[in-house]
């Protein structure tokens, strides 16, 4: 894995819909900054813009003004380094292909401008990716014979073998079960410790902000700008029950919740 070189930069991004005759502003005036290897989360009222915003960042939408760029060059269209996974993980999934050769969808179309490697070095890909994912032992079951945690974790898997720099994910725990989603919580925070991704995680869930992130950005209930950029100076290594008892972590968890809902 590459070590990540591309900030992402959003300057002054609105975006407008033509509903019925009628515009709607889905966002206005949101700039950010996101740093190389950071993990972010972004939260905020139901409707606020956030999944908009995770769009635009990637390229799957243009913003009515302003601007997105990636280490420095404009995005018009998905960046290569970028990719983004998505919270329907059994639509995301090729239900015909098992296990492995959805990984190995992934190592066919890489990040890296040099193409797809061999079959031999694809192979090695998805040998290492499912240790990493942890499903070694259902590399020839396929997706509908698996978990809702566990596709969500193909998924993932399948995202790595592409070697990406950036990884953008849209309340992707939020279709599993409660200790699935701790799970998958803590398999994407041991990716990102030790790949050094740029994580963007837009999610509705506060003390899954707090937990994973190092920066929590809450936009505006009205998609008017950023109301509020707070550090997560929490200490690391992460884990479910012991940083949740922290004081620190409650106090955190308590001001976002007031930041998001007054």
């Amino acid at each position: 894995m590459r070590a990540p070189t591309a900030d992402v930069v959003a300057e002054s991004v609105s975006k407008c819909f033509q509903v019925h005759g009628r515009t709607i502003q889905a966002l206005s005036d949101v700039s950010l900054r996101l740093e190389p290897g950071s993990f972010v989360s972004i939260v905020g009222r139901s409707g606020c813009g956030k999944s908009t915003l995770l769009r635009i960042l990637c390229g799957l939408a243009k913003p009515t003004s302003g601007t997105v760029s990636v280490g420095g060059q404009p995005v018009a269209a998905p960046p290569r380094q970028m990719r983004y996974l998505f919270q329907d993980y059994a639509q995301s999934l090729l239900p015909w292909k098992t296990v492995e050769a959805n990984i190995e969808f992934g190592a066919r179309h890489p990040c890296t401008p040099e193409g797809a490697a061999g079959p031999a070095a694809r192979r090695a890909v998805v040998e290492r990716s499912l240790q990493t994912i942890e499903l070694t032992h259902t590399a020839k079951r396929y997706p509908w014979e698996l978990s809702g945690g566990m596709q969500q974790r193909v998924a993932i898997g399948r995202l790595l073998a592409s070697d990406p720099q950036i990884l953008l994910m849209d309340e992707p725990f939020s279709a599993v079960d409660a200790l699935s989603r701790a799970n998958l919580q803590d398999v994407v925070l041991r990716l990102w410790e030790e790949l050094r991704l740029t994580v963007v995680l837009v999610t509705h869930d506060i003390d899954e902000a707090v937990y994973l992130s190092e920066r929590v950005i809450v936009v505006n209930a009205t998609g008017n700008g950023i109301d509020a950029d707070v550090a997560i100076d929490l200490p690391r290594p992460r884990a479910q029950v012991e940083t949740r008892e922290l004081p620190a972590y409650l106090d955190l968890r308590r001001r976002l919740l007031r930041l998001v809902l007054d």
